[in-house]
């Protein structure tokens, strides 16, 4: 599959609005990290309601690269019929949510990486 980057969609970190053709939302939030890494958090539903369903992706090693992906996602949606909207986005307490919780995982499986000569075992 060949990925298409859709230039018309907005090239800042802000979070997109995209109106489906039944009533339905989908909002993608882009948020950094305290690692200079960014996440893209995509959030679906009806107008009026809370997010159905959700869908995160990353980490990214900048921020260009989660804006690419976005617009890659933006530009496959755009082709099912979605629009972009000049909305404000609704959910942006769910996509805050999801992020810690991707951020305690994150954190609770952590690992020690670090280089201890007294690790290695030399049987010379």
């Amino acid at each position: 599959m060949r990925l298409r980057y859709d230039q018309s969609t907005p090239g800042s970190p802000a979070p997109l609005v995209l109106l489906g053709p039944n009533g339905q939302r989908v909002e993608m939030h882009i948020r950094s990290e305290t690692d200079r890494t960014s996440a893209l958090i995509a959030l679906s539903g009806n107008l009026g309601n809370l997010p159905e369903k959700d869908h995160q992706q990353g980490p990214f090693q900048s921020i260009a690269h989660a804006i690419g992906a976005r617009r890659a996602i933006a530009a496959e949606l755009l082709d099912l019929g979605f629009r972009l909207s000049d909305e404000h986005a609704l959910w942006t307490l769910a996509a805050q949510r999801l992020v810690k919780q991707m951020r305690e995982t994150k954190a609770a499986s952590r690992a020690d990486y670090r280089f201890h000569p007294g690790d290695v075992y030399l049987d010379w």
